[in-house]
């Protein structure tokens, strides 16, 4: 992989002030909860919501290991549309270096509809290999992290997420457990 990021920069990374190695994926977050083992006495049933809600959205983020930096957007679905929007975001926090986004090979972003700017290049994992994207170490955090609560707004979610996300990304972390 490290010759095709030299070529890539070699090709289109001389017009652009920097190279930034971001890694991209999505995750469901929504009302429904997330059970984890409880830890009681033995012998006592833990008391769980058994309630069933189906609001839900995504958390698209993009995480820089290296500058330590995120982009994070909650969006109502996981589509093309959902997509561009979070992409063309993006690209307008940083216009002036050549952006090389790690992502896996889910159709939204392999379709040829999502039309990304000059200064962004997909670099596609193996399909069927989620484990390989950093990112998903994030995500796995923040939905263990957030197994505690049991919000029952979806806004209550989007204040979680808020905290979950200044929690394991914030100031302070250089990401770690991600690289």
């Amino acid at each position: 992989m490290g010759e095709k990021f030299r070529e890539i920069i070699k090709q289109r990374g001389g017009t652009y002030k920097g190279v930034r190695l971001s890694v991209e994926d999505e995750t469901g977050i929504g009302l429904m909860p997330i059970h984890r083992r409880p830890i009681t006495w033995k012998g006592i049933r833990p008391k769980i919501s058994s309630e069933i809600k189906r609001e839900y959205g995504y958390l698209f983020g993009m995480i820089e290991p290296p500058a330590g930096k995120d982009f994070m957007m909650e969006m109502p679905c996981l589509d093309t549309a959902s997509m561009q929007v979070f992409m063309d975001e993006f690209s307008r926090e940083d216009e002036t270096s050549l952006h090389l986004i790690v992502v896996d090979n889910a159709s939204a972003h392999t379709t040829e509809k999502l039309k990304v700017r000059a200064n962004i290049v997909f670099i596609f994992l193996p399909a069927n290999a989620p484990e390989l994207n950093p990112i998903q170490r994030f995500s796995k955090e923040l939905k263990d992290w957030l197994s505690d609560y049991e919000p029952q707004t979806i806004k209550e979610v989007s204040r979680l997420i808020s905290q979950g996300t200044d929690r394991f990304l914030g100031k302070g972390n250089e990401f770690d457990y991600i690289v």
